[in-house]
């Protein structure tokens, strides 16, 4: 603890305790302990004190001198420490919480794992002063020198180091999540393993910055000078990099796919097999980039310059380069340009004459159903042929397929799951396995179509073309055959459980094994048609026409035969469990057991 002899002094105030410790700071001060809570101490010297574990919560420091003192694990939460000197001053794992140190000198200080939430460094000389694992959420470091600072492992979230000065600084594995480095000077320093996730750094300068280790989730770099930083590999998901400076910057491999890059200036800057894939390029600077191999997926290369650019086996699929400029100057060997939008005049014979590859609409769908959906709605094409082209490799949800012509297509085992086929025609397609369930089908072509243990559940077939198509083992519960034609249509084995097929037509239509629980049939024509083996359980056959049907083995448990016609309908082997026939077939059986 501290000695009560200092302690007398230090409470006549600072003016007696300056003058007992003379000039040249001779008497040597152990405070270390010492409960110095909310003393008025403005303009005290303190150089060379042991205050370890001391208490100065609240305290007026103002002015006062630190200068090579021990505060190691003391208490300074809400003290005043405007324009004091702290230079060199040891203060690992103190409590600063909150503290004010406007104006303060702390080059050289040492912060190790200490607690600085909430303070304000703004304007305060920190050069040098090690802050590795100090817990600075939320503190300020607007326009504070920073120069050779070591900020290891510190936890920064959203702390304010806006106009900071951070040059040569070294941040490895520092949290800095949502922090804001606005103008901020990064040259020379080390972030490797640092998390920006969701940090402002617009209009920073981190020219040549390593941030190949560096987490960069939906940063901000808005104007940022990046000029020669090295960037390869890197992932910057949801980022906005408008305005940005990258000459020269490597992002070889980089994804910067959905980017905001609008106004971006890449002179020179290494892209190769990097993913821009949806990236807004629009006004974009890229005379010189290099972006062999890169994907560039429906990019946005609106108004972009691409003078002496090089975009050898890169795919420009469905990218949009409308008031683009500088193409005669690019290479573009092996590029591919297929389902290229709003293309300048004369670019598909500049394009031919350089090695690229123009490519059909199928190429788009390479990419995705929501590359080709909006590539469709941008190219105002309306009716596109893909006849006989196997599309069995697919994943095809909710892909727009309207008026498409996708006749003699292998299209088995696609998912096709919420996929609009409105006016489609998929004549002799073969779909089998195929997963429809939530697609639209209004106006659609099926002609011989084979549908075999494919998933269709709960889909509209009411304007559909039916002939011939195969549905054996499908499954088409809950679907919609009111009134249509399905003639020859086969639906042996299908589950059609409380299907509604009311009028529809079924002339030569094969039902041999199908499962028609709780299906709606009422007045259907099945006369003379091998129903055999066929679930009817609970099904609606009021007024059907079962006149000479085969309904041997079949399941009519329960099934309504209001009006229905049973004539010369054979049921041996049938389940009639529950099954009021109708007066008309007693009737008739009872006169040939008679005759």
């Amino acid at each position: 603890m501290g000695n009560m002899e200092s302690i007398t002094i230090l409470r006549q105030g600072a003016a007696a305790w300056n003058a007992w410790r003379g000039p040249s700071n001779y008497v040597k001060v152990d405070l270390s302990g010492a409960n110095l809570d909310r003393m008025q101490l403005a303009g005290i010297n303190m150089e060379g004190v042991n205050l370890r574990g001391a208490r100065l919560a609240g305290a007026d420091l103002s002015g006062a001198s630190f200068k090579d003192a021990d505060l190691t694990e003391a208490v300074l939460a809400n003290a005043i420490l405007s324009n004091a000197n702290l230079s060199g001053v040891h203060m690992n794992y103190t409590d600063f919480r909150n503290a004010i140190v406007t104006g303060a000198k702390m080059d050289g200080a040492d912060f190790r794992e200490a607690r600085l939430g909430g303070v304000s460094f703004a304007g305060t000389v920190l050069s040098g002063a090690n802050l590795n694992g100090a817990l600075l959420s939320h503190a300020s470091f607007e326009g504070a020198d920073l120069r050779h600072v070591e900020l290891r492992r510190a936890v920064m979230i959203g702390a304010n180091f806006r106009d900071a000065d951070l040059r040569d600084a070294i941040l490895v594995g520092a949290k800095l999540e949502s922090a804001d480095f606005t103008r901020a000077r990064f040259e020379g320093a080390n972030l490797a393993d640092v998390s920006l996730e969701k940090a402002c750094l617009d209009e920073a300068v981190l020219s040549g910055a390593d941030l190949r280790k560096t987490v960069l989730t939906k940063a901000s770099f808005k104007k940022t000078l990046l000029t020669g930083a090295l960037l390869e590999e890197r992932h910057f998901p949801e980022c906005c990099l408008a305005g940005a400076i990258l000459d020269e910057a490597i992002l070889d491999g980089a994804t910067l796919s959905q980017s905001d890059l609008t106004g971006v200036r890449l002179n020179g800057a290494s892209l190769r097999d990097a993913d821009v894939s949806g990236a807004c390029f629009d006004g974009a600077d890229l005379s010189g980039a290099d972006f062999t191999g890169a994907l560039l997926v429906a990019a946005n290369l609106h108004g972009a310059r691409v003078e002496k650019a090089r975009f050898d086996n890169a795919a420009l699929v469905a990218a949009d380069l409308h008031k683009s400029a500088g193409w005669e100057s690019a290479t573009l060997r092996d590029a591919s340009l297929a389902g290229a939008l709003r293309c300048p005049r004369g670019f598909r014979e500049i394009a031919r004459g350089k090695g690229a590859v123009l490519g059909a609409p199928i190429t788009v769908l390479h990419y995705g159903s929501g590359i080709w959906n909006a590539w469709r709605r941008e190219s105002g094409l309306e009716k596109l042929n893909l006849k006989g082209e196997d599309l069995s490799w697919a994943s095809l949800i909710n892909a727009d397929f309207h008026h498409v012509d996708l006749s003699d297509c292998n299209l088995s085992s696609v998912n096709l799951h919420g996929a609009n086929l409105s006016n489609a025609s998929l004549c002799r397609a073969n779909l089998s396995e195929a997963k429809l369930a939530g697609a639209c089908l209004d106006g659609a072509e099926l002609r011989d179509a084979n549908l075999t243990g494919a998933d269709l559940r709960g889909l509209d077939f009411q304007r559909v073309v039916l002939h011939g198509a195969v549905f054996a083992g499908a499954s088409l519960t809950r679907c919609s055959f009111k009134g249509v034609d399905v003639s020859g249509v086969n639906f042996s084995g299908a589950d059609l459980t409380e299907a509604d097929m009311t009028g529809a037509v079924v002339t030569s239509a094969v039902f041999t094994g199908a499962v028609l629980k709780g299906a709606l049939l009422a007045n259907v024509d099945f006369s003379a048609m091998n129903l055999r083996m066929a679930d009817f359980s609970g099904a609606d056959l009021s007024g059907a026409n079962l006149r000479d049907a085969d309904l041997g083995g079949a399941t009519l448990s329960g099934a309504r035969l209001t009006d229905a016609n049973l004539d010369n309908a054979r049921i041996k082997g049938a389940n009639l469990e529950n099954v009021n026939l109708p007066v008309r077939y007693r009737l008739s059986a009872w006169f040939k057991k008679k005759q």
